[in-house]
């Protein structure tokens, strides 16, 4: 066997290698939802990744590109996607005045948007932060009557859920519509690409445009139970969260049909998930796979081989 044949057999193996290792990182979706005193974690089709990743309740999860961001009482805690703890407290007092209590989270980019219910004054109101958890304005938006719901960033708007209705608010905390979609029996909702999916306190969930609010399916999913706490998407996916059956139903974000109507079941008491995408295999690995193919290129185009002779 000459060096040459060694050689390639060499780099062909190290190639093999790390086409593995890159195929084991690709991105994959995960859930994480909170379940009495725990926050657990599942892959998109349901299986189990750990029923007790965090020790914690939670209020409102939100996650960036890498992390898992988790509001209880006045602070907000940062976790990996393994439950390692990352910030606990990220940040250690959210809001000002009237005993804050945390409630919903919505991450885009560096910055976090945390809502609070303030119980001495009976309202809410909208907090920024960064990721990093340094406070840029906790009161960006204030006198909200109420508890809130569902926070939703899309581009430079920010959409709050409040007694019923979808507020509308560029992220800088202009109002810029008190009733998005004109109604107001709308127990959470999420955007997905240009399509805005409100759930109703009727078990329906209607499809709207989410630039205009025009409504485009009143009738999108019909038939589920009358507590839907929260609702999530992702990859063409809607995931529904049920409080009192403890279930997480996903359906086709296209047709509306359910791809698992109990995909996750036995959660206890949930009000808060997440679905998000994992991330994608490391620049490191994809440098040194870059080098073994250039390796290799060179090889091939010539250059001197290893079983040369002067």
């Amino acid at each position: 066997m000459t060096s040459r044949t060694l050689f390639h057999g060499w780099l062909n193996g190290i190639g093999a290698v790390l086409l593995g290792i890159l195929s084991i990182g690709q991105a994959q979706a995960q859930i994480f939802v909170d379940s009495g005193s725990n926050i657990a974690a599942y892959n998109t089709d349901g299986t189990v990744i750990n029923t007790n990743l965090i020790s914690s309740s939670a209020i409102g999860l939100a996650t960036s590109q890498n992390n898992l961001f988790v509001g209880v009482n006045d602070v907000i805690n940062e976790y990996a996607f393994d439950g390692t703890a990352v910030g606990t407290p990220l940040v250690s007092a959210v809001g000002v005045n009237g005993n804050p209590l945390s409630t919903r989270l919505a991450v885009s980019g560096n910055t976090i948007y945390a809502s609070y219910w303030q119980s001495n004054f009976g309202t809410s109101a909208i907090g920024v932060y960064t990721t990093s958890g340094t406070t840029v304005n906790d009161s960006l938006i204030t006198n909200l009557p109420g508890f809130t719901g569902d926070i939703v960033v899309s581009g430079s708007n920010l959409f709050i859920g409040n007694q019923g209705k979808v507020l509308e608010y560029t992220t800088s905390g202009t109002l810029l519509s008190s009733s998005f979609l004109g109604a107001s029996n709308f127990a959470a909702f999420t955007i997905l690409g240009n399509d805005l999916f409100a759930a109703t306190t009727g078990g329906t969930i209607k499809q709207y445009n989410a630039t205009t609010g025009a409504l485009i399916n009143g009738s999108f999913i019909t038939g589920l139970p009358t507590d839907i706490m929260d609702l999530s998407s992702n990859e063409n996916a809607l995931y529904v969260l049920e409080k009192s059956e403890g279930t997480i139903g996903k359906y086709d974000a296209t047709t509306g049909s359910a791809i698992n109507a109990s995909l996750v079941t036995g959660l206890n008491s949930p009000t808060s998930l997440t679905v998000v995408v994992t991330p994608e295999p490391s620049s490191t690995a994809l440098l040194i796979l870059g080098s073994v193919l250039l390796a290799l290129w060179h090889t091939d185009a010539g250059l001197p081989r290893l079983n040369s002779r002067p």
